[in-house]
């Protein structure tokens, strides 16, 4: 009897053993799966990974290696415990997604370069304005397009000062006042003869009586009179300031660093409307937002106005529901009520002529024991 049970206890060790050598470890695992990833051509850009958790704290990419690529933008420091927090940006929006890179990965890498990562998501806190913390642990530099620099080395720096400084969302600053019913103050740079107001007038629509907008004409070739212009503008009062354009030439002056760095300086949210360029200058890449011609920021405009209406008639509607709700329910209470009141007095009733009944019964009991005794 000992011997066959010690047989049986040798033969689960054995398959233990065997099965544990033949178990693939997790770093197998995750070295098949970047392999799997690399020999896709799938890449995603920051902004749409980014996109994928704006709305949900959930995305199909939890739990699994993703291939993304971007602009690199090294952090300053040291880094902590040999791994640095740098960032990677889109190539045509101006989102940044964190990147932890360790010191070994990163001294292969060049700012500004266009590379293609793999790695796993990091989830983190909220931010102020409701939004999901993400970062991306890089497992594996799998590419580096050398053909591609989103700027020069003498614009760089300007644009790591302003991607640090970090862009407002323009969405939300207007649909906050506009929710509040305020007017927001939009202030509009646009060249002194021309005629981009028209476009943007018509595509703003009706609209425009929701926004209060101001116009300045200065000479569009002229670095100073802009300049000028933007410093002239009242901080406090101005909730946006727009440069806007139509196409053709003389579109360089909005690469002038100076123009730039004096822009940014005066601290204002501003956009660019500047249109028919393929080419984005470099006030674009600075601004807030860039729109391709003034009649689709008008569009934009006027768009956030139909959606706060949708909205607020939605609102409304639930309002009414509810008010229509709350007086059915305060009627109900008002019928049950009274219907406890009813309750309660015929219960008193019913109380009543039970006395009655038994006082009844009690009297004729009494009369006829008085009628036998009587006999």
């Amino acid at each position: 009897m000992h011997y066959i049970r010690w047989l049986g206890i040798c033969k689960y060790i054995f398959t233990f053993i065997i099965y544990c050598y033949y178990l693939p470890s997790s770093s197998n695992i995750v070295e098949k799966e970047i392999t799997a990833i690399s020999q896709t051509t799938i890449v995603i850009g920051p902004s749409d990974l980014l996109a994928q958790y704006r709305n949900s704290l959930q995305s199909r990419f939890d739990g699994m290696p993703v291939s993304v690529g971007g602009y690199y933008v090294p952090s300053i420091g040291d880094g902590l415990k040999g791994f640095h927090y740098d960032g990677l940006i889109d190539e045509n929006r101006k989102e940044k997604l964190v990147i932890v890179i360790s010191s070994e990965q990163r001294a292969k890498l060049k700012k500004d370069g266009f590379y293609t990562f793999i790695g796993t998501l990091e989830k983190g806190s909220m931010t102020n304005d409701g939004q999901l913390r993400l970062r991306m642990r890089v497992l594996e530099l799998i590419g580096h397009d050398k053909t591609k620099r989103q700027f020069s080395a003498a614009n760089y720096d300007l644009f790591k000062e302003r991607i640090d400084r970090g862009f407002m969302n323009i969405t939300n600053l207007l649909v906050k006042k506009l929710s509040k019913n305020e007017r927001p103050d939009i202030v509009i740079i646009k060249g002194s003869g021309s005629i981009v107001d028209h476009d943007f007038a018509d595509a703003l629509g009706e609209a425009d009586r929701k926004y209060d907008i101001s116009w300045i004409t200065p000479n569009l070739m002229s670095e100073k009179e802009i300049i000028d212009a933007v410093y002239k503008i009242d901080k406090q009062k101005c909730s946006l300031l727009v440069f806007m354009r139509g196409g053709g030439t003389g579109l360089e002056i909005f690469d002038s660093m100076e123009l730039g760095e004096k822009v940014l300086e005066s601290g204002l949210h501003f956009i660019t409307a500047i249109g028919h360029k393929v080419e984005e200058p470099l006030l674009a890449k600075l601004s807030d937002r860039a729109f391709p011609t003034p009649t689709h920021f008008g569009k934009f405009l006027n768009e956030l106005v139909q959606d706060i209406r949708k909205y607020q008639k939605e609102l409304d509607d639930k309002k009414l529901s509810l008010a229509l709700t709350r007086n059915e329910l305060e009627a109900r209470e008002e019928e049950i009520v009274t219907m406890r009141k009813s309750m309660a007095q015929q219960q008193t009733k019913n109380q009543h002529y039970v006395k009655t009944l038994l006082l009844t019964i009690a009297g004729v009991v009494l009369l006829l024991i008085v009628a036998l005794w009587l006999k």
